[in-house]
């Protein structure tokens, strides 16, 4: 029985992103590199944040909420330092696309937004879920001390949406970067601020594992409309139009 319930945990928390990997990333090595080199930066900003806990506090739930505010906004710092790099390197990454319009460029520059945003969430989703899912292979029965028998279920739900959510706030802050959209960018602090402080709701003895969620999966439905707009779904032009196709229903959906 744990066996089977590890995989359904662990198809939760990584079908979706294994789907997106093998339709739209597999099969291209720069998409790969890029992937790869996104995630060795969250993995920079994971051993910058791991400074804070030398910090003493006295009190617990304190120093989570401190830790993980911290934390978010450390991510949003290499977030914008991988988003230099990448600006940098662009030149070297025309090979993603064979046209150097000004529609393509920008669908490049979206494509490099979305990679980096799912290397991101990926590593961020196996750092928080993996020794979960270690423990829910067995043995034992979730809940049979009185705990709350749906724990490994939200943890995976949640690490789903923060895997998907990575996604999309890439696309959102690389653009707003690109136009100076500082709208975008404090959108995107905002929104990872909130759901990353919504986990916190799950500690403690009443864990409140519905309203956290449903609010951040709510969240989830308004930046994947944001992302959705900044690669230009909602655009009347022909030529956004292209953008649309060839972009955001291929990689995004």
């Amino acid at each position: 029985m744990t066996f089977m319930s590890w995989f359904g945990y662990t198809f939760i928390s990584f079908g979706p992103s294994l789907a997106i990997f093998t339709m739209t990333i597999a099969n291209d090595a720069t998409q790969i590199i890029i992937m790869f080199s996104s995630a060795f930066f969250w993995l920079i900003s994971l051993l910058f944040s791991s400074i804070i806990w030398l910090i003493p506090f006295s009190d617990l739930k304190l120093r989570l909420g401190i830790s993980v505010a911290l934390c978010v906004a450390l991510q949003e710092i290499f977030r914008y330092l991988f988003y230099r790099l990448m600006d940098k390197a662009d030149r070297g990454l025309l090979s993603i696309t064979n046209s150097s319009t000004i529609i393509q460029s920008r669908q490049r520059k979206h494509k490099i937004a979305y990679v980096s945003g799912f290397g991101f969430g990926v590593m961020s989703g196996a750092f928080s879920v993996v020794n979960l899912l270690a423990i829910a292979a067995g043995p034992g029965t979730v809940g049979i001390k009185g705990n709350s028998d749906v724990f490994f279920l939200s943890s995976a739900v949640f690490t789903s949406v923060f895997i998907l959510l990575n996604i999309f706030w890439s696309v959102i802050v690389f653009d707003g970067f690109d136009q100076r959209n500082w709208k975008k960018v404090i959108y995107v602090f905002v929104t990872h601020e909130l759901v990353s402080l919504l986990t916190l709701l799950n500690v403690g003895d009443r864990p409140n594992y519905a309203a956290s969620i449903t609010t951040s999966c709510l969240v989830l439905v308004m930046t994947m409309l944001v992302a959705l707009y900044t690669a230009g779904a909602f655009s009347s032009t022909s030529a956004k139009r292209k953008l649309t196709s060839d972009f955001v229903f291929h990689n995004i959906l």
